[in-house]
């Protein structure tokens, strides 16, 4: 009996042992054997290599373990616990659901809306069969999408602080009106109507507001709304022409051309309209002026010769960067300051060009298109 009694406990004992061992193996790399659980997710939204908390039970303590997908595009998991994961949101990520999988096991989460971004881009406007729309393209000439493929006739864009958004004016019959789009070119929203011509928007250095120039009430003057197009309120009120504005980095001042009876010359405005100051006085007409990054210089084009010229803040220390044959328009500064994107006529159609603000190599052309026609480059401000 006593035999009995002792190797039916030994059976018990193996049988626990056996249990706790094929238990163990199941859980040696420090996660769950049940299904993974997505209970949130943040944030919800963002451009790709944002890093992504997704918070849940069952998961791997082990980052390498887990598999994170955005809309099914594989993300890199880099931090992990049982109950949290940082993953991050992988380049050709489109908005769609994520997904946690483990063991063979997934859960489904929230929808993630992948975000936008331009970054290091030139976006520019090219015209063919009549229509105008806009693409985007590397600094170096490599890699150029379309964004826009309509009948409108996008023109003269800006791109929004962060790199999210594009500003343009449409041409729609006698009217010309301010949109502004996804920077992949969805979600077009209209921001001014009522008649006139409402053109060259410019962003606020916080990309909460827009400064434009409209003649909506007779004259071209300035006009400042907020980004999603409410409170539009005038800030000059000229009888001479006000035109081409932009918003200096630091937020304080806004530059544009002052057409005087033909006359063009360079004025800055507060953003308030109180205080308006002149920069030059020339013979020369000066149009499509542009802030420098930092602030320190203004480069503009010099119509009588349509060339494009840098000068100080201040208006002193006047200098040429483009020195070929040819018109040349509409300067874009680089982030880092030390290029300017152009068109130019130099070599017959007009393509994008990109030069040294030292002017110490040959421009570099980035288009060469021989079939369209390439204008207004703006670059980026995300590097």
């Amino acid at each position: 009996m006593e035999n009995r009694y002792y190797h039916i406990m030994s059976n018990i004992s193996a049988v626990i042992i056996l249990l706790a061992f094929s238990f163990g193996c199941k859980n040696s790399s420090g996660g769950s054997t049940s299904a993974p659980e997505v209970i949130s997710v943040n944030p919800i939204k963002g451009p790709a290599g944002t890093e992504v908390v997704v918070t849940g039970n069952g998961y791997n303590a082990t980052a390498s373990e887990n598999s994170v997908t955005f809309n099914q595009v594989e993300a890199e998991v880099i931090s992990a616990t049982e109950e949290q994961l940082i993953a991050v949101v992988p380049e050709g990520a489109t908005t769609g659901p994520i997904a946690v999988s483990i063991n063979g096991k997934t859960a489904t989460g929230p929808n993630f809306t992948v975000e936008a971004i331009l970054k290091n881009k030139i976006v520019f406007r090219s015209r063919k069969d009549d229509s105008w729309d806009l693409f985007a393209i590397n600094p170096d000439g490599s890699n150029m999408i379309q964004i826009t493929e309509n009948d409108e006739s996008e023109a003269y864009h800006a791109i929004s602080p962060d790199g999210k958004y594009i500003a343009y004016r449409t041409r729609m019959g006698d009217e010309r009106n301010i949109w502004v789009i996804n920077a992949n070119g969805s979600n077009p929203v209209q921001l001014t109507e009522g008649g006139g011509k409402n053109s060259h928007p410019s962003w606020s250095p916080d990309g909460n507001q827009i400064v434009f120039q409209s003649n909506r009430d007779g004259d071209y003057d300035l006009y400042v709304m907020n980004a999603d197009g409410s409170e539009q309120t005038k800030i000059t009120d000229d009888p001479n022409k006000e035109l081409y504005p932009d918003w200096s980095p630091d937020g304080e001042k806004i530059l544009f051309t002052r057409d005087s009876n033909g006359r063009r010359d360079l004025y800055i405005v507060d953003p308030e309209g109180t205080s308006v100051q002149q920069l030059t006085n020339t013979k020369d007409e000066e149009n499509t002026p542009v802030w420098s990054p930092d602030g320190t210089q203004i480069a503009f084009v010099r119509n009588t010769e349509e060339q494009i010229i840098i000068i100080d803040e201040n208006g002193d220390n006047r200098r040429p960067v483009t020195i070929a044959t040819g018109r040349n328009g509409a300067p874009s500064w680089s982030p880092d300051g030390s290029q300017l994107a152009f068109f130019s006529l130099r070599d017959g159609d007009p393509d994008i060009y990109v030069i040294n603000t030292g002017n110490t190599s040959p421009a570099l052309n980035i288009t060469q298109n021989t079939e369209l026609y390439d204008y207004s480059p703006v670059w980026s401000p995300v590097e």
